[in-house]
């Protein structure tokens, strides 16, 4: 099992090492502090590898971090160093024939693209709101209720209320939309599309 803290102890010692370092320059690479380190387990061969199975061995394969920022194109292929966290050492380096690293720039975030024009959108209340908030309750309308977001069904509304004639109605103590998806069936027996459907999960309101 790989830490999230054995990432930061593999791209220290990485970044320390001379021997490493010098591994780096054939593939023309002079600044260590751009190579990003990636962790793995180093599986089991039966001993075939020469590796210690009881030491705390992680094998480590690097990327080149260019400033496009998707270093994961830009893989430094046939070296891979297997790293020792008790002695906090490179212990072993495995290499073979240099491929160069790919240089071409990939980013993923879309700032190679250029943003199309959009027309500007104006959201004006000249009278003002139609809502208010009064701490963490909504008032729109004759309507008073709660809003609050969720990670898995979306926005949830609680303490539903009604103001009728003066008279303040109980709607729902809470509820959301839960979204699914349901096989449709066409005439027949030949399943049909899948289209998405909302069903509302509500709560009444405890007496």
């Amino acid at each position: 099992m790989v830490l999230i803290d054995d990432f930061v102890s593999v791209q220290n010692i990485i970044n320390a090492s001379d021997e490493f370092a010098a591994v780096l320059k054939k593939h023309g690479i002079t600044d260590t502090k751009k190579v990003i380190t990636t962790p793995l387990t180093v599986g089991y061969f039966d001993g075939k590898d020469g590796l210690k199975q009881d030491a705390r061995l992680l094998k480590v394969v690097s990327y080149l971090d260019t400033g496009d920022g998707n270093y994961w194109a830009h893989p430094i292929e046939n070296l891979v160093a297997v790293v020792d966290l008790e002695q906090k050492k490179i212990i072993k380096i495995e290499q073979g024939p240099v491929i160069p690293v790919p240089m071409e720039s990939r980013p993923y975030d879309g700032r190679d693209r250029v943003k199309p024009a959009v027309k500007p959108l104006d959201i004006t209340e000249p009278e003002g709101k139609n809502y208010t908030i009064t701490g963490d309750m909504i008032h729109w309308q004759n309507w008073d209720f709660h809003l609050r977001l969720n990670s898995r069904v979306g926005p949830i509304l609680s303490t539903v209320t009604y103001n009728d004639n003066g008279k303040k109605r109980q709607v729902m103590y809470e509820g959301s939309l839960g979204g699914m998806i349901v096989p449709v069936r066409r005439s027949g027996r030949r399943l049909g599309t899948l289209r998405p459907i909302s069903t509302p999960a509500t709560t009444a309101w405890a007496p």
